[in-house]
């Protein structure tokens, strides 16, 4: 069975050996990272009740427009959208600058899944860290399935983060292309649901088939 640590090793000498390793660019400044990291602060509280409790149906038009917006879109301000788009358009040599604000408690944007959740800013940067690594990678969802063992969670790009080393994946991935930097997740998330093993062949191709879909295009 696989273990993590010599696969990050692997994952890391893989990546370094690859000519896809570039700077994307000139350097980008950390005072400009700073700043929209700070306009992922919203200057706006989160939704009120007459947003998220609103059962008023067709009663008050411009309140069910309301909810009905946040419910599908999220309620996030302007300001924190735009900063959020250019934080992930500026790629992996913004991930030195951005882990340093992963524990940023400040209120950021709500979203509605089973519940609504506020979402600090510190979450935002990881969200957004995560968009550039795995954006464009559509696994098989789940919350939760059956394996030889028991039953396992999906694996996620946090828990890669967190095995790596966040400041060791920070620098690892810095100026590495999106392409690269995709690549490599794919693999380590092939290798964690091979490590947590399938209970037949159909389970097999079902959750493995997506990633050598993708391992495909890249």
């Amino acid at each position: 069975m696989l273990r993590s640590l010599p696969l990050l090793f692997f994952l890391l000498f893989l990546s370094s050996c690859a000519t896809t390793h570039e700077h994307q660019g000139s350097k980008i400044n950390a005072n400009q990272i700073s700043e929209l990291v700070e306009q992922l602060v919203s200057p706006i509280g989160p939704p009120p009740p007459e947003i998220t409790d609103y059962q008023g149906g067709k009663e008050d038009m411009q309140k069910l427009n309301a909810y009905l917006k946040a419910l599908f879109e999220g309620y996030e301000h302007p300001q924190v959208a735009k900063a959020r788009a250019r934080l992930i358009a500026m790629g992996t040599p913004t991930f030195p600058e951005l882990i340093k604000h992963l524990q940023d408690k400040r209120y950021s944007y709500t979203f509605c899944t089973a519940d609504w959740v506020d979402y600090s800013v510190g979450q935002t940067v990881g969200q957004i860290m995560a968009e550039v690594v795995g954006g464009r990678f559509r696994p098989y969802g789940y919350k939760g399935r059956r394996n030889p063992h028991g039953s396992n969670g999906q694996p996620s790009f946090g828990e890669m983060l967190y095995e790596f080393g966040v400041k060791s994946y920070a620098e690892h991935a810095q100026g590495m292309t999106r392409d690269a930097v995709e690549k490599e997740y794919v693999l380590w998330y092939m290798a964690k649901e091979k490590e947590h093993g399938f209970t037949d062949v159909q389970q097999e191709q079902k959750f493995l088939g997506p990633c050598l879909k993708r391992l495909s295009e890249l």
